[in-house]
């Protein structure tokens, strides 16, 4: 009770190639990487949309910064987020915090705190030797796209636990919760949440900014 939980999520992209990574994924920041952690807090803390008492987007342009970038050769512009970082509190009193950031880097964590702001326990994506190893597989295979290297592990867990799921013969329900994964009920409620934390931080970015 009272706790906090935090998920930074980063990514390897070069500042540089922003313009490309917006262009790839025009869904936006929260329908793409930060999807991910919007789908823990649904399915893990069942933080949906209609629950949300506070929302509270840090205004640090170390944190949260909003871009556009022009395709020329499509005629079309593009406006996301680079990085972004917010805080939600719900209607019964969870305080639940997501970063994201497409150049934070290599390792991504989750950070539960207690109501007095001190850490009690720590979870990180990559341990030291992880993440050397990843390294080396991202420099030997740069035709790769980085996601799947860094992400490699998550992905064939779940494609275990899915055909786990598929071949113990047990009907969907049960089936689903044999899996562990996020259904389709959850998936919806995560792009509502999604389409809602998109809205609330276009609102104070752009206040920012002037627009």
């Amino acid at each position: 009770p009272n706790s906090h939980v935090f998920c930074c999520h980063n990514d390897t992209n070069q500042s540089a190639d922003l313009h490309k990574i917006f262009f790839r994924h025009p869904e936006g920041l929260l329908r793409s990487m930060a999807s991910y952690d919007l789908a823990i807090l649904v399915s893990q803390y069942k933080v949906t949309a209609n629950l949300i008492e506070k929302f509270k987007v840090n205004t640090n342009r170390l944190f949260s910064e909003r871009k556009t970038f022009r395709n020329n050769a499509q005629g079309k512009e593009l406006t996301d987020y680079s990085r972004v970082a917010f805080k939600i509190t719900t209607k019964k009193g969870q305080h639940v915090s997501v970063m994201a950031d497409r150049c934070g880097g290599l390792v991504s964590f989750a950070v539960v705190k207690n109501h007095k702001g001190e850490e009690i326990r720590r979870f990180e994506s990559h341990d030291q030797s992880e993440v050397s190893d990843v390294r080396r597989q991202i420099k030997e295979d740069k035709e790769m796209n980085r996601q799947f290297i860094v992400q490699a592990d998550d992905f064939l867990e779940l494609k275990r636990r899915i055909v786990t799921g598929i071949l113990s013969g047990k009907d969907d329900a049960r089936a689903l919760e044999l899996m562990n994964v996020v259904g389709i009920g959850e998936g919806i409620d995560v792009l509502i949440l999604a389409d809602y934390c998109t809205k609330e931080i276009d609102a104070v970015l752009k206040a920012g900014d002037g627009g």
